[in-house]
């Protein structure tokens, strides 16, 4: 991005409900915009030691304890020489600490097509596929969620913190989430979106001139065929589908016969 009204930086809204993208002079467009997650507590010394030099604006410190995560202080509120955040962490923890985490553009696509015929039998076979890009995955949010009551859940949420369980990632569970461990804009929710997709297979057999002859000119091409949309998606991406957790690309197969008179 290179110019914007007044230099100022705004939001897209992602139009499936998704994290917003922010748009800034300087970086890539609809880059990913959001907290730093640092740690998770294992003691109250921890939270107490933490709270004498950070003041977090953003999670309620009172109610704040093990289990749950803090996130790096970054930034610091605008000021006479930095119009929309400063650069230089200060002792407030709070929007002016969210930086750039991901970029939702991939840094490349490709795509794989094959074609091979012999004695009748054809197959043809397309791949594609992108790398570079991220994403933060609502999909996983909405179901690892652990500040409220009622609702399923994924078995990930197994692996939440507890005094039994401390070396984990993921946080306690907590009515209220009062340390906004779920905020959506923060690397806990970042993945990367490269995946490679076997997008059309097809093999087919050709019935040989030689056997339609004894159909007295009947049947001049007759053909064979099984194949396939989709059937093959390999991804770190773990909610349905990289491109789009909303609408997924159904899996299909296919059983066909042609037949030219």
């Amino acid at each position: 991005v290179t110019k914007l009204y007044q230099d100022q930086p705004l939001f897209a809204s992602d139009p499936f409900d998704g994290p917003d993208r922010r748009i800034e002079i300087g970086r890539s467009i609809g880059h990913i915009w959001g907290y730093v997650v640092e740690g998770i507590y294992q003691t109250p010394q921890e939270v107490s030691d933490r709270a004498d030099v950070i003041n977090d604006q953003i999670g309620d410190v009172n109610y704040t304890a093990p289990g749950d995560l803090y996130f790096k202080n970054l930034g610091g509120n605008p000021d006479s020489v930095y119009q929309f955040y400063s650069p230089i962490p200060d002792t407030l923890l709070n929007t002016y600490d969210q930086t750039e985490i991901g970029n939702n553009l991939p840094s490349f696509t490709y795509g794989i097509n094959l074609t091979a015929n012999w004695k009748g039998i054809d197959a043809s076979v397309s791949f594609y596929g992108e790398a570079g890009a991220e994403d933060l995955n609502t999909y996983r949010r909405n179901l690892e969620y652990l500040g409220g009551n009622g609702g399923n859940r994924i078995n990930t949420v197994l692996n939440r913190w507890t005094p039994e369980n401390p070396n984990t990632d993921m946080p306690r569970a907590i009515a209220g989430d009062p340390a906004q461990n779920n905020r959506l804009q923060s690397t806990r929710w970042l993945e990367s979106k490269d995946y490679f997709r076997l997008n059309n297979w097809q093999v087919g057999y050709t019935l040989p001139q030689a056997l339609l002859s004894k159909l007295n000119g009947a049947v001049s091409n007759a053909r064979f065929y099984v194949g396939g949309r989709n059937n093959l998606l390999l991804t770190r991406w773990s909610g349905l589908d990289p491109v789009n957790d909303n609408r997924p690309l159904p899996r299909t197969f296919l059983v066909g016969f042609n037949v030219k008179f």
